[in-house]
């Protein structure tokens, strides 16, 4: 059996506790389970296109990732995303972080909450609802257009 370094076992926890809480408001993680890494990921029905949940060490988060294998559709999903990004922002009702990590195949879209990181079990009551509550806007923001975006993209 493998030993876990404290910042897994963290993790862990964090993810239980997550997964749970998320299985009441979202099914995108549902029958996902917890795991010992940064980021608990959920794919759409696109390969390659999904949403991740996002622990550090000082904060949570949230991203749609973009990683086919091919970096131009990755691009060219993302730009189509960033064409809407003042719509997506206003229904999100936030900034989010948009990132074409040009030395990269894969692009992001994230979104980051300043508390709750694995090092911050006494925020985790407050960080995992806001975290979850905050991906069930991020997701009912972004899954059409992200959907609608690969589409175009993959039928060319």
């Amino acid at each position: 059996m493998k030993v876990r370094t404290p910042e897994e076992r963290f993790r862990h926890a964090f993810w239980c506790w997550l997964l749970e809480h998320a299985a009441h408001k979202l099914p995108l993680h549902a029958g996902r389970k917890p795991g010992y890494w940064r980021h608990q990921s959920a794919g759409l029905s696109v390969s390659g296109v999904g949403f991740d949940y996002v622990l550090g060490r000082t904060h949570t988060g949230l991203e749609l990732y973009l990683q086919r294998k091919d970096a131009a559709e990755n691009a060219a999903i993302f730009d189509g995303l960033l064409g809407q990004r003042s719509a997506i922002e206003a229904a999100f009702d936030a900034e989010l972080e948009w990132a074409a990590l040009p030395n990269r195949t894969g692009c992001r879209i994230r979104y980051r909450i300043e508390q709750g990181g694995w090092e911050d079990p006494g925020g985790w009551p407050v960080a995992i609802p806001a975290t979850v509550d905050a991906m069930v806007r991020f997701s009912g923001v972004l899954t059409e257009p992200a959907l609608a975006c690969a589409r175009l993209v993959l039928e060319d």
